[in-house]
């Protein structure tokens, strides 16, 4: 039987805390990749697939899915939305990729979370070989 064409990834994430929930194989056509290599002190977010050697296999621009604050609505007239910072950092997001077989690892960039716009470095790293399968794992 063929294998699956993508990756469905379920992440949780509390604080500065992510972990992966689960890795589902499902028959989907996966998003393109981006260019494998970012240009030195690129910012934003994005994920990766990376092979057992480090290798990048896929690399995905997104937006960055862990939300520390939030747009609220004021009493204001001159200002009627306003972006406040959350009192609990938590929640959970799902990310596609595709399914190659050399993938063993599944790698989340971004900004540090005191500084947006800073160059974007590694924020977690999760072997996909130990990975539950499901959703509900």
């Amino acid at each position: 039987m063929p294998r699956p064409r993508a990756l469905r990834l379920f992440f949780a994430y509390e604080g500065p805390e992510v972990r992966l929930v689960s890795a589902e194989p499902v028959e989907m056509t996966p998003p393109p990749s981006d260019p494998l290599e970012p240009e030195e002190g690129t910012s934003g977010f994005w994920y990766e697939l990376r092979d057992a050697r480090g290798a990048r296999l896929y690399r995905r621009i997104t937006h960055n899915p862990i939300r520390s604050s939030a747009e609220v609505l004021t009493d204001d007239r001159e200002r009627p939305i306003a972006r406040e910072e959350l009192s609990a950092v938590r929640g959970h997001f799902v990310l596609l990729a595709p399914n190659p077989e050399e993938a063993t690892s599944a790698v989340l960039v971004g900004p540090p979370a005191d500084d947006p716009a800073a160059p974007a470095k590694e924020i977690a790293r999760f072997d996909l070989r130990s990975a539950p399968k499901r959703a509900d794992a």
